[in-house]
């Protein structure tokens, strides 16, 4: 009876961690996945305590799962998937995350001037919110980016922090980026912006095209398109 409840509940916590994986596709939550489904194959297997003595080799050994088996293979569950979890932290390959995940990253992002002009919070009323963290991959430069649409008092808002300075650049008709003083500039990082019609704000850029480093923000009042990022 104890191995079946316990199996059940490896079951389930699988069948939870096979949704979550879904919403959340991060490379160690695949790992968990399979540290999961091991486990639960090697609960099946699992003969439990003996429960007879020391007996000659002729008589067979009978098995009991115990209490005390479902207590040690919930503890190894524990710390093998805590395991998993903590490690993978490290590796994240799939850079989408959710967008109430975005409150907690920015926290310990904050404290760089790269990440300075994002908001604390996604502000209230944006919709198709998109959180990017794109981790750097050997020579590739990564990228971090949020993006969602907003009303017009809001990009107002946000483009009045700029207004009539250099930082601000308009398309031009080679496909760059353009500002008032006659300066091109070709964005590093994919504003996956709805058209071409917005402002770029560059406040930051090392010119450095095998490691780049910048960061800005993209506005669009006619779509109502708003994009930090960061690189």
């Amino acid at each position: 009876m104890a191995k079946r409840v316990n199996f059940i509940i490896f079951a389930a916590i699988l069948a939870v961690m096979a949704v979550y994986t879904v919403i959340h596709p991060r490379i160690w939550c695949f790992a968990e996945l399979i540290a999961l489904a091991l486990l639960l194959l090697a609960l099946k297997k699992a003969p439990g305590t003996r429960t007879t003595p020391s007996a000659p080799e002729e008589e067979e050994a009978v098995y009991s799962y115990t209490g005390k088996d479902c207590a040690k293979s919930v503890i190894t569950a524990l710390i093998v998937c805590g395991a998993v979890w903590f490690a993978g932290q490290f590796f994240n390959i799939v850079p989408y995350r959710a967008p109430y995940e975005y409150g907690f990253d920015i926290k310990g992002l904050s404290s760089s001037s790269f990440y300075a002009h994002f908001p604390k919070k996604v502000p209230k009323g944006a919709s198709e919110v998109e959180w990017y963290r794109l981790p750097t991959v050997m020579q590739g430069s990564g990228f971090d980016r949020l993006s969602f649409y907003a009303d017009k008092s809001y990009i107002s808002e946000e483009y009045g922090k700029y207004a009539g300075s250099d930082l601000v650049y308009t398309p031009d008709e080679n496909g760059q980026w353009i500002n008032a003083r006659g300066d091109t500039y070709s964005c590093p990082v994919p504003l996956n912006a709805p058209g071409n019609g917005g402002v770029l704000i560059k406040l930051y850029d090392n010119d450095n095209w095998n490691h780049p480093r910048a960061y800005g923000l993209y506005l669009d009042e006619n779509s109502g398109y708003v994009c930090y990022y960061a690189q």
